[in-house]
C-alpha cells in the first residue's frame, strides 16, 4: 500500500550514450513512456488515460456505476453510483452524469452538463452540451444540437445542425421533442415538435 496514486507499473524509455563533447541531445531518454497507479490511472507518453470517473484530477473518486468507460479529462467527474453502460471519450464528456444510463459522448465537452438523462449520442465537439435530462437525442458534427435541454427524440448530423447559422441561441433547437435536421446550420422553430428539415441552412 501506499499512497492514492502510487505507480504500480511502469516503462521508461531507454537512455543513449553520447560523447561528452557531443550537441546531440534527448529530452525524452529515461522518462515514463506508460504508467499505471494505485489509483487506476494510465499515462502514456505523459497523456493520462481516465479509467472510471475524475481521469486525471480526482484520484479517490467514490465510483460506484456499471460497465462505464471513461477516457479523458473530468470524465464522470460527478462521482455518482447511479448510472452505467455509458461510454465517455473526450475533455469534460460526461462530467456531471449522477444517474443516467447508455449514453455516449465523443468529443469535447459532449453532453458536460447531462446529469439523469438516458440513451443520448452525442459525437463532436460541444455536441448536447447543455442537455441535463433528455432522453433519446442524437447529434453527430461540431455543435449539433447543442442548447437543447427539455427536448426529446431529436436528431441532428451536421455541422451546427439544430443550432444555426448564427451560433448562438436565437434560432437553435432548444425544447422540442421529434424533430430531425440534417444539413449544416439546419434548424428549424426551436421550440416546435415533429419537425423535418435537410439542407443547407435550411430552418
Amino acid at each position: 500500500t501506499g499512497s492514492t496514486n502510487e505507480t504500480l507499473f511502469s516503462i521508461t524509455s531507454p537512455s543513449y550514450p553520447t560523447a561528452s563533447n557531443s550537441a546531440n541531445s534527448y529530452p525524452d531518454e529515461g522518462h515514463a513512456i506508460f504508467e499505471v497507479s494505485s489509483s487506476g490511472h494510465v499515462k502514456i507518453q505523459g497523456l493520462t488515460v481516465g479509467i472510471g470517473p475524475g481521469s486525471y484530477d480526482n484520484p479517490n473518486p467514490t465510483f460506484g456505476g456499471l460497465d462505464n468507460t471513461a477516457f479523458g479529462y473530468r470524465v464522470f467527474n460527478a462521482t455518482q453510483s447511479g448510472f452505467g453502460n455509458s461510454s465517455g471519450f473526450g475533455y469534460r464528456t460526461l462530467e456531471n452524469m449522477s444517474s443516467g444510463y447508455d449514453n455516449n459522448a465523443f468529443g469535447q465537452f459532449a453532453l458536460s452538463a447531462l446529469t439523469t438523462g438516458q440513451k443520448n449520442a452525442a459525437f463532436g465537439n460541444s455536441v448536447l452540451n447543455i442537455s441535463t435530462g433528455d432522453l433519446r437525442n442524437s447529434g453527430f458534427g461540431h455543435n449539433a444540437l447543442r442548447y437543447v435541454n427539455g427536448g426529446d427524440d431529436n436528431t441532428a448530423i451536421g455541422y451546427y445542425a439544430g443550432v444555426g447559422s448564427s451560433g448562438g441561441t436565437s434560432t437553435a433547437i432548444s425544447t422540442g421533442n421529434n424533430n430531425t435536421l440534417i444539413g449544416v446550420s439546419t434548424t428549424g422553430v426551436k421550440t416546435a415538435d415533429n419537425q423535418i428539415a435537410i439542407g443547407y441552412e435550411v430552418t
